[in-house]
């Protein structure tokens, strides 16, 4: 399976690396914690910050990272904001470039929202891909499952294809009518609303909130 939006990530700070050496990359909300062990930087040390700036600067020494004159290839994952650290790697970042949500230039900001719409551009139709945007940006979409969007490509349902496992109107529907097991996902992913394209056919799938069975409607249109 292709890894699109962490590839797409990869190469971000990547290129912050080639550029700039030392990267200080803050993620508040853990959003990149899983994605460390994916990263390709060659000839780069990673090192994570893991509740004690004490120890992650005698990770640093023992590693003689900053005995050079120049910025080592080195790139520091603090998954806590910012402004909580009350400046405790200021002379790294001074020596460096900061990586987080937000971060100007736009090549440094690692909002997730924000790099799953770079990365799926092309892939996703412009309305799925602005759900998709707006769905990571609300925290319902975690990298890895952008990942499996981006794997599905332009499959029609989205986000209801990683809820259900398949991405054909059909299905969905008949997998939705037979069971309301998957509603609580449906619900905090919030894909009551989602429409999709299939060929020459837009499938509209509606959910009734319900305290009895579940309905849904596949209305066809033409595009």
């Amino acid at each position: 399976m292709a890894h699109l939006v962490t590839d797409y990530l990869n190469s971000l700070i990547s290129k912050q690396v080639e550029d700039n050496g030392l990267v200080v990359w803050y993620d508040a909300d853990g959003a990149y914690a899983g994605a460390l062990a994916a990263l390709n930087l060659p000839d780069t040390a990673v090192l994570r910050y893991m509740g004690s700036f004490i120890q992650l600067r005698w990770e640093i020494d023992q590693k003689h990272l900053m005995d050079g004159e120049g910025a080592p290839r080195l790139v520091l994952y603090v998954p806590m904001a910012q402004d909580q650290t009350h400046h405790a790697l200021i002379e790294l970042e001074a020596a460096g470039v900061i990586m987080q949500p937000g971060q100007q230039p736009p090549a440094r900001n690692t909002r997730l929202a924000v790099v799953a719409r770079n990365a799926l551009k092309g892939v996703l139709t412009d309305e799925a891909l602005a759900e998709v945007e707006k769905q990571a940006e609300a925290g319902k979409l975690t990298l890895a499952e952008l990942d499996l969007l981006a794997d599905k490509g332009r499959q029609p349902s989205g986000v209801l294809a990683l809820i259900f496992g398949t991405g054909n109107p059909q299905e969905l529907a008949l997998s939705f009518l037979v069971s309301d097991r998957l509603d609580e996902n449906i619900t905090k992913k919030d894909a009551k609303h989602e429409q999709s394209f299939c060929g020459e056919t837009l499938v509209s799938i509606r959910l009734i909130t319900r305290p009895s069975p579940s309905f849904v409607s596949a209305s066809p249109a033409m595009c």
